[in-house]
This record gives structure tokens, C-alpha cells and sequence, in this order.
């Protein structure tokens, strides 16, 4: 007598509690992933585009001639940062969800945005350190912010040092 393939229905009674108890396990887990991933994405496209517009400024403050803390109308401070460069003067700007480039030409003062920079959910922050009331650097603090359950977190919180004309790797100050 040959044995068939398959289960008895003893069998298939023993494992329907553990079906059960694996089903109900992922009745938890699944939402939490349908809903944390998309957060978790926007996170880090969020992020990715702070580090666009982060090499974009550590190309300008290399080629820098200084850091001015006054340029036509416009004053460095938070939200903020002037960098000059020998023929015009770059403007950063961080507004809510944004960051801009833009060029003031020296000879008539007018700013034209050159790049943007949709960063949803970003909190940028500029600073000029100083040596002897002179700006020596420029510091960029930036975070995303991450709402989960009403939570408000800041996440992939980072600060960049930035010296004009590369003083750091030259170990002076200009």
C-alpha cells in the first residue's frame, strides 16, 4: 500500500491557530510599513536635495573672495548667507521648503535666482563665524523634519564648516 501526498485534515487543524497567530502578527506590522515608507522616502529625497544644494554652496564659498555680511539691501543672518565672489556676490536663501541661488551683480544690485532647491520638510540654518569681528566661515545646519503619531522629530541633522577660498586646506584665514 502506497502512501499518498498530502495532509490530514488532523493536520490541517493543528496549523490553522498558527496561520491564525502568524496573520494576526502581520495585521501589525503592515500598516506601520504602508505608512512609514513613504515618510521614510521623503526623508531621504528630502536629504538628497540638501546635498545638492549643500556642494553647490561649497563650490561657491571655495571660489569666495569673502564672506560680507551686508550686500545692497540684503544682510547674511539665518535664513541667509552672502558669498562673495570677485565679479558678484551669491545670495543663498532658505524660505520654508526652499532653497535659492541667486546672483547679485555689483553693478546695478538686482538679484536673479539662478537655482532652487524644493526640499520638503527641510529646516536650513546659516551662520558666520568670526575672528576679531571678521567673517572667517560659514556654517550650514540643516534636518528634516518627521512627523509620526503627532511626533515631530528632526532627522539626518547635520552641520557643514565652509571656508572661503579653501582657507581650511591652506591652514590660514583670509
Amino acid at each position: 500500500m502506497t502512501r499518498r501526498g498530502g495532509m490530514t485534515l488532523v493536520e490541517l487543524i493543528a496549523s490553522l491557530p498558527l496561520l491564525a497567530a502568524v496573520m494576526a502578527l502581520l495585521s501589525m506590522v503592515l500598516p506601520a510599513v504602508v505608512t512609514d515608507v513613504p515618510r521614510c522616502r521623503r526623508v531621504v529625497e528630502t536629504n538628497t536635495g540638501i546635498c545638492h544644494m549643500a556642494r553647490a554652496l561649497r563650490q561657491d564659498i571655495e571660489a569666495a573672495t569673502a564672506l560680507p555680511e551686508k550686500f545692497a539691501e540684503t544682510v547674511s543672518g539665518n535664513a541667509s548667507l552672502l558669498v562673495k565672489l570677485p565679479e558678484k556676490v551669491i545670495c543663498y536663501r532658505a524660505d520654508k521648503d526652499q532653497v535659492t541661488r541667486g546672483e547679485i551683480f555689483q553693478a546695478d544690485g538686482l538679484e536673479r535666482t539662478t537655482n532652487s532647491w524644493e526640499l520638503s520638510g527641510a529646516k536650513i540654518d546659516f551662520e558666520l563665524w568670526r575672528d576679531q569681528g571678521r567673517p572667517y566661515a560659514a556654517v550650514m545646519r540643516s534636518a528634516v523634519e518627521y512627523a509620526a503619531d503627532g511626533i515631530v522629530e528632526d532627522k539626518l541633522a547635520n552641520a557643514r564648516v565652509y571656508f572661503p577660498g579653501n582657507a581650511a586646506a591652506s591652514g590660514r584665514r583670509k
